[in-house]
């Protein structure tokens, strides 16, 4: 997911799902952004969903 996500020209990083405010303790949260609002987050990351549903 990562390499896919950089091929489209975004940013992503990982952190424990710990540090972030809501998420159960434990797991490895992989981040793509930051977006300025939700529309944009969906224009950036529909190259992603494209790019997995051809490798499925």
């Amino acid at each position: 997911m990562q390499s896919i996500a950089a091929n489209c020209g975004l940013q992503v990083f990982n952190d424990l799902s710990g540090k972030f405010r809501g998420f159960t303790p434990g797991y490895n949260v992989l981040a793509i952004g930051a977006f300025a609002d939700q529309l944009e987050a969906g224009i950036g990351i529909e190259p992603i969903y494209m790019d997995l549903q051809s490798s499925a």
